[in-house]
């Protein structure tokens, strides 16, 4: 047993903001809604320069206001279940990424050419994290290891994602992992151990070798 395009408006377009009904209002944040990550952050940029220039300012901070809530709200549906720290550190330049192999202008990113800087960080940017873990894992190994029903454990780590890593436990049975081990003090010492670096509740699942291809 195995556990283990479109183009950018202009930012001298004239919206009436004086008397603007709440539908008017309400097709603005529509049309700003629409808009491409690039375009609003373009926008928004070029209405926070017009007012620093003190042109058409109540026109300006009311547009930008809008744009602001729809930007914040459009955040808060793309932001992930769970925070992956790659998303969070490269969280400020969605507006500037693009996907797949679609033309990119100045100051755009391929979301592609991300994973290799990822990769470079967790792999040499942070080393200590990844060595404190297996440090800890080896001393984790000692208390799981007495247990009984207890085979082997093996760790490998991620080529393309460095910072995850894969833990197979081999049981002798499916009861002396569920019930014998988990049920006892020992796994509240493993999981001192090793606990700290999870981000998340690990995923635990169990597999039987297949028969001539074990």
């Amino acid at each position: 047993m195995m556990t283990g395009g479109r183009a950018l408006p202009s930012a001298q377009h004239k919206f009436a903001y004086r008397g603007m009904s709440q539908t008017s209002i309400e097709r603005l944040k529509d049309y700003l809604g629409q808009l491409p990550p690039q375009s609003q952050a373009l926008l928004m940029r070029e209405f926070e320069r017009a007012i620093e220039r003190g042109e058409d300012t109540t026109v300006a901070t009311f547009v930008l206001e809008q744009l602001r809530k729809v930007v914040r709200g459009t955040e808060e549906e793309a932001r992930p279940r769970t925070d992956d720290p790659a998303r969070l550190l490269f969280r400020p330049l969605e507006p500037f990424l693009v996907e797949g192999n679609s033309h990119i202008r100045p100051g755009q990113v391929r979301r592609a050419s991300l994973l290799p800087v990822w990769q470079w960080l967790i792999r040499e940017g942070a080393p200590e994290q990844a060595r404190e873990f297996e440090a800890a894992l080896a001393k984790a190994r000692e208390v799981i290891s007495a247990a009984e029903g207890f085979g082997s454990l093996r760790l490998l780590r991620g080529v393309e994602a460095p910072d995850r890593y894969l833990l197979l436990v081999e049981w002798a049975t499916l009861e002396d992992h569920t019930v014998g081990f988990r049920g006892s003090p020992a796994f509240a010492e493993w999981r001192s151990h090793i606990g700290p670096f999870f981000e998340s509740q690990p995923e635990v699942d169990h597999y039987d070798p297949v028969a001539g291809l074990a």
